[in-house]
């Protein structure tokens, strides 16, 4: 026999309007857009000026920070609307820079330099 879960008392969360249902959307749609549609294709290009070992390592890094990423989910489970469009925002214009230095291949800006590799 299957005890019954009783739903525990928690904070009263207010509904959200249609109107900020369907910006979430939007922002998802782009930014989702741009992470699994654009950044992977560019990133040789905005990359491999840098080194072999720059290439190597986001490479290696880059699925662990999807797993990072559901880790830190699982302390924070809901955030603010404005934190979501802060950290869009961020992450929209460092996609823009990204696009910036893959369009400027194969001499982007600091590419023989110490900022480029510390980038």
């Amino acid at each position: 026999m299957v005890s019954v879960i009783e739903p525990s008392e928690s904070k009263y969360r207010p509904q959200m309007t249609r109107r900020v249902f369907i910006f979430l959307l939007l922002i998802n749609t782009i930014n989702s857009t741009i992470l699994f549609g654009g950044l992977p294709s560019l990133s040789t290009y905005a990359l491999l000026p840098y080194g072999q070992k720059a290439f190597y390592y986001s490479s290696l890094l880059t699925p662990a920070a999807y797993s990072v990423a559901l880790l830190i989910n699982l302390r924070w489970e809901t955030i603010t609307i404005r934190a979501t469009v802060i950290g869009s925002a961020i992450g929209l214009m460092l996609s823009i820079f990204i696009v910036i230095i893959a369009t400027q291949s194969p001499c982007p800006w600091w590419s023989d330099t110490t900022h480029g590799a510390i980038i």
